[in-house]
């Protein structure tokens, strides 16, 4: 019986990071790169997570965790629509 050690068992995790797959083409994400990022830009405008909640069917705790970046990391924030002047 071979015993595996630290660095073989972080191998398959590295394998996946390097794969080309991301959070949003994972088999089990609910939410597409395109609602995270709409996620952040309602949430800045002011929406609560709770009205975001509803909005995406999602829980307050998923919502708050993708407005604080500590998941979808990958997702990089929208860009700001530029101000029109006035």
């Amino acid at each position: 019986m071979k015993h595996s050690t630290s660095p073989s068992n972080k191998q398959p995790i590295n394998n996946y990071r390097t794969s080309g797959r991301t959070r949003a083409n994972h088999p089990n994400a609910k939410l597409t790169e395109k609602q995270v990022k709409e996620i952040r830009i309602l949430g800045s405008q002011g929406l609560t997570t709770a009205e975001l909640a509803l909005r995406f069917k999602m829980s307050k705790t998923a919502i708050k965790s993708i407005l604080s970046g500590r998941t979808w990391k990958d997702t990089s924030p929208p860009e700001a629509p530029p101000e029109s002047a006035v």
